[in-house]
């Protein structure tokens, strides 16, 4: 819902002709990051939720679909993914504490063999 949401920001601005001026995250992570100016939800999920692994794209198809979206319905779209992330954080934050405490792995030492053969 995050990168959803990121999608939605890049998306409105370039149809409002802000995107040069926020120009500055383009289809980086920092977009989803800059979702915490919109405050509830978003600043909570950001502090709770992982994004590091988020990857944005312009072909990703969630993209390029939300790009073709009329601008009245990007902002009910957003609204709704503000919504779902403000019903399903709660839970989310509660499933992540009644997970129990992993202990460190063990560090191991481990030898691997490459073999070339001829060419």
């Amino acid at each position: 819902m995050l990168l959803q949401a990121g999608y939605l920001e890049l998306v409105k601005a370039s149809s409002d002709g802000m995107y040069a001026v926020d120009s500055g995250a383009g289809f980086s992570i920092e977009t989803v990051r800059r979702l915490r100016r919109h405050k509830f939800p978003f600043a909570g999920a950001l502090k709770t939720v992982p994004i590091d692994g988020l990857k944005l794209s312009p072909t990703d198809p969630k993209y390029v679909k939300l790009a073709q979206t009329r601008a009245d319905h990007l902002e009910r779209r957003f609204d709704a993914i503000k919504n779902q992330i403000a019903e399903l954080l709660p839970q989310y934050v509660t499933a992540v504490e009644s997970q129990p405490e992993t202990p460190p792995a063990l560090l191991t030492e481990s030898r691997v063999a490459f073999y070339r053969g001829n060419e």
